[in-house]
């Protein structure tokens, strides 16, 4: 089956979304739009790129996925752009956050989209052609492709003998903070001796790893989700809010 998927910061009550859906539906009824969210807060270029890259492996190859949430920079507009990872295309715009999807081990391949003055470039810039590539043409005739592809530098965790630095990337819908560190990198620090989790402040100090979340109301937790990352909450509480952490906060792990 042919597939698209969509993530954009539209919100579901707007124009924009009948407007995609009834275009797919009139011009390529064949192929499956799979809507990821619409409810991306407005410009957070940051926060789609996360979601798309941690769920666009449970897509079959030759998936399309198209990113709508638009960054701008010292030019006028972002430039929409192609990238072919891993099998499957990625049609976005061509932002820091949305290169950071990409790792340059997988040599993935970008190409400029043909560019033009639009007020609806999602559709216009990115499904348009999607839509073509899917139906056969070839990548070429839609853009031209970049000879070097612009690798972002990956934000990592600083680790010393003693202490390692994450930060957090991500707030989930239940405001649990996603860090960027795996389970491989925890493990390999920690070598099975005690350890404490710090989060902003040393009250807020956590000293396992849960396998499930089952801890009292109010208590602090810490797991590795389903993404390997290690993900730390407040139990019945959104700890962005009763703890004030947000983007790229600190989270410190001392070994003991």
């Amino acid at each position: 089956m042919k597939t698209i998927t969509l993530i954009t910061d539209w919100n579901d009550d707007d124009y924009f979304v009948g407007a995609v859906k009834g275009y797919m539906l009139s011009h390529c009824p064949d192929i499956k739009l799979v809507e990821i969210s619409h409810r991306v807060p407005l410009f957070d270029i940051q926060k789609a790129a996360f979601i798309l890259k941690s769920c666009y492996n449970s897509y079959p190859v030759k998936t399309v996925h198209i990113s709508g949430v638009r960054g701008f920079s010292n030019r006028k507009s972002a430039l929409p752009v192609a990238v072919s990872y891993k099998g499957q295309f990625f049609f976005g715009f061509d932002n820091k956050a949305f290169i950071s999807i990409f790792d340059d081990d997988e040599n993935p391949e970008m190409w400029m989209l043909n560019n033009q003055d639009s007020t609806f470039p999602e559709l216009d810039l990115l499904l348009k052609p999607a839509v073509r590539l899917l139906d056969g043409e070839d990548i070429n005739t839609l853009g031209k492709p970049v000879s070097e592809m612009p690798f972002v530098a990956k934000i990592r965790p600083e680790i010393s003998a003693k202490f390692m630095v994450g930060n957090v990337m991500y707030i989930n819908g239940y405001g649990n903070a996603v860090t960027n560190i795996t389970r491989k990198i925890f493990e390999d620090f920690i070598e099975d001796k005690q350890f404490s989790i710090t989060v902003l402040r040393r009250q807020n100090e956590i000293t396992k790893i849960s396998a499930i979340i089952d801890s009292p109301e109010g208590e602090l937790f810490a797991i590795f989700n389903t993404l390997g990352l290690l993900e730390i909450g407040q139990m019945n509480y959104r700890l962005d809010e009763s703890v004030g952490v947000g983007l790229l906060s600190k989270i410190r792990i001392e070994k003991k």
